[in-house]
């Protein structure tokens, strides 16, 4: 790990103005020969709390799809469903709230378990 390859910059074309950022895993180094489900699965929902993060802001592109997470009630709606895996999604009674310009929230029942997903959006003050 303590040896890197110099990164590949590149101009961009006048009047654009976006960063793209790309990683290779070198399976080998970590005696791997493909990524397990649940690390894939991890990373997927990565690049979605940074879709929800930064929101209208910045355009989030995982796998050449843009994803359409734009706000805390779609975010919370992507778990909803992706909580629900192949079955059919029953619409379950919630509540969001926009707290204060800092904080949102949003309470949803659960089917059968208890299950618990905590995800705050605080915005920083301009100083």
């Amino acid at each position: 790990m303590g040896k890197k390859s110099e990164p590949e910059i590149s101009d961009r074309k006048k009047g654009e103005n976006w960063t793209r950022i790309t990683f290779k895993l070198d399976l080998a180094r970590f005696n791997l020969t493909h990524l397990e489900r649940d690390v894939v699965a991890l990373m997927r929902k990565r690049a979605f709390d940074v879709a929800a993060k930064l929101g209208e802001a910045v355009n989030v592109v995982l796998d050449s799809q843009r994803l359409s997470v734009k706000n805390f009630a779609n975010y919370v709606n992507w778990h909803i469903i992706s909580a629900k895996k192949n079955r059919p999604v029953q619409e379950l009674p919630r509540i969001c709230e926009t707290v204060n310009d800092h904080w949102e929230v949003c309470v949803n029942l659960s089917e059968g378990q208890f299950e618990q997903v905590i995800f705050m959006k605080h915005k920083l003050s301009k100083q």
